[in-house]
């Protein structure tokens, strides 16, 4: 994998014994989570409502 190996690159490479990648790789895949924070419980405990 080069500069960037995107959902393609990886979905390639997944039947591989070995995955040969630069250092600085950006690697993804589909179904990539995505984490957040969710302040509904504070806000709420401090009376402050949507």
């Amino acid at each position: 994998m080069g500069n960037v190996a995107a959902s393609g690159g990886y979905y390639i490479s997944v039947p591989a014994n070995v995955i040969y990648a630069n250092p600085g790789t950006i690697t993804g895949s589909i179904g990539v989570i995505i984490q957040h924070v969710s302040f509904a419980k504070v806000l709420e405990k401090l009376g402050i409502k949507k």
